[in-house]
């Protein structure tokens, strides 16, 4: 059986109707198509024999080719309803994929806030969160889910407290630990599960990225890290195993410890950065779910500059040889 999606674009224009679908191309149903039909079928469900008998073969085929039919129906009044209208839209996936998924979020600051919001928005199964800090009033122009209430509380629970008043659904698993090496995210999966996505939201120490990295391609596990720099938004690596280079393919930072500055070097961050970043690293996560690997640049960073709003992306360089993380020539 066969429905129309919910969440097509319906209209008339000089009394014709048209359709937009997973391409936002004009779709036109011919005036000579009998008006009870298209009410019936924007109301009910029918077999695809019966629809393609009144509409023609090559229609009912643009149809389902742009996710106008599909054969499950949206209940647009559940909680996902209007995530799953997008989906189902645009990528014709399997919503299950996102809510079957376990994410391990490394820091509970202005990334770690907006990005397990984000996702628990979307239903993942587990948030494990890992953040060692207590929120302090600095915190509070950027970090979305603490308050003035909450200054002096650990991060992590109080996360994890305001996550499960947005989804109680939602597991989340707050971890006290600063993380600095491999054999510490080796220790969280031991007791905590097997996880399927890293992000990473932190920027210490400064070879978190090395730690990840090693670990993530040792377990196959894919990652995101994003961060800030000045005026500029950056996702400096995207892994996702099979699929791409490792960190260590681009043997960059491998004296990054020499240069590090000591003090108390801090950011300078607006209260809609993380907001704008994390909504991008948010989208790329959930196409790496959906497996929509055409759609993210792989060995590329992404980098939004928010002084002249310009979006771009940098391709990285790869050294030459086999990486000695990834194995990859």
């Amino acid at each position: 059986m066969f429905y129309v999606n919910s969440y097509v674009f319906a209209y008339k224009k000089e009394g014709i109707m048209y359709l937009r679908g997973r391409s936002m191309r004009e779709i036109a149903i011919e005036p000579q198509i009998s008006q009870e039909f298209i009410n019936d079928l924007f109301n009910s469900c029918k077999e695809l024999l019966e629809i393609e008998e009144v509409l023609g073969s090559k229609l009912t085929f643009e149809l389902l080719n742009e996710q106008i039919l599909i054969s499950d129906e949206i209940d647009i009044d559940s909680r996902y309803s209007r995530t799953k209208g997008y989906y189902s839209l645009f990528y014709n996936e399997e919503y299950n994929k996102i809510q079957n998924k376990t994410v391990l979020v490394l820091g509970a600051g202005a990334l770690g806030c907006y990005i397990s919001l984000s996702l628990s928005m979307y239903g993942v199964r587990k948030l494990i969160v890992a953040d060692y800090d207590i929120i302090e009033p600095s915190n509070l122009n950027r970090q979305i889910l603490y308050t003035e209430s909450d200054v002096g509380k650990e991060k992590i629970n109080v996360l994890s407290e305001k996550i499960h008043k947005y989804n109680s659904d939602v597991q989340v698993v707050p971890i006290s630990i600063k993380v600095s090496s491999v054999e510490e995210l080796e220790k969280i999966v031991a007791e905590y599960g097997s996880i399927d996505f890293i992000v990473k939201a932190i920027d210490t120490p400064i070879d978190i990225i090395k730690i990840v990295n090693q670990f993530a391609v040792s377990h196959k596990i894919s990652y995101i890290s994003g961060g800030f720099n000045g005026c500029y938004l950056i996702i400096d690596n995207i892994y996702i195993p099979t699929i791409g280079s490792c960190f260590a393919c681009r043997n960059i930072n491998k004296d990054i410890n020499k240069y590090t500055l000591s003090g108390k070097t801090k950011w300078p961050t607006t209260p809609e950065m993380p907001a704008i970043l994390g909504g991008i690293m948010t989208n790329l996560i959930i196409k790496i779910f959906l497996g929509c690997y055409n759609e993210i640049l792989i060995d590329k960073a992404y980098v939004y500059n928010m002084r002249n709003h310009a979006l771009s992306q940098e391709k990285y360089v790869l050294e030459n040889g086999e990486c000695p993380i990834c194995k990859k020539k």
